[in-house]
């Protein structure tokens, strides 16, 4: 008589235990990819001519920041578009990439200002404080802080 061999003798008890553990991982990341399938991602943002007409118009104006002025002037060479900066397309671009981080420093600022506790009230009647004060003495800088 013979006898069998267990291809599965060798395992320890801490094996099995991490088969078992893999075995159940496994199946969860199945059902959470069935249930992302199911997900439909989001309709792409529609970049509309007034988008389009707002940017270019905001990138004329005398108190535009340095950066977009000089984007402005790339677009007005033909070397990109507005739409090109809207829809991300010309992200690659380094003055178009420091554009837009120029403008994310008053986002910081507002994200700060929730972060260190203020509400939503106090840093609205800041800014608007400080707008005014902006246009009593031309400073303006009274900021949350």
């Amino acid at each position: 008589m013979t006898s069998q061999f267990d291809p599965e003798a060798w395992k320890t008890p801490q094996v099995r235990a991490a088969e078992a553990k893999m075995a159940s991982s496994m199946s969860q990341a199945k059902e959470l990819l069935k249930e992302l399938e199911k997900l439909k991602p989001p309709p792409p943002v529609g970049i509309s001519e007034a988008d389009v007409a707002q940017l270019a118009e905001a990138a004329k104006k005398a108190d535009a920041p340095a950066e977009l002025r000089e984007l402005a002037k790339k677009v007005d060479g033909g070397a990109l578009s507005w739409r090109d900066v809207l829809e991300g397309k010309a992200y690659d671009d380094p003055d178009v990439r420091r554009a837009l981080t120029a403008q994310l420093g008053e986002a910081r600022e507002l994200f700060q200002q929730f972060e260190e506790g203020y509400t939503l009230d106090d840093v609205i009647e800041a800014r608007r404080a400080a707008e005014e004060s902006q246009d009593e003495d031309g400073s303006g800088t009274t900021f949350l802080r």
